[in-house]
């Protein structure tokens, strides 16, 4: 009987285990995707702005 239920509990925990790695691994999926449009969205953004010239850094924060 015990035999039993270490079996059943072992299968359960396989199959719990199994389910959770799936839906661990889509969010990740939709985390990089979402970060993916995010780092674009910066790099379009970054290269639109023109940078100051070399006179006007030395009134302003450093970029570099």
């Amino acid at each position: 009987m015990i035999g039993n239920w270490k079996r059943t509990a072992l299968e359960g925990l396989k199959t719990t285990l199994t389910r959770g790695a799936n839906r661990t691994d889509r969010g990740h999926e939709e985390e990089i995707t979402r970060l993916q449009a995010k780092i674009g969205e910066l790099v379009v953004e970054r290269d639109f702005w023109p940078r100051p010239s070399i006179a006007e850094r030395g009134s302003e924060a450093k970029f570099d």
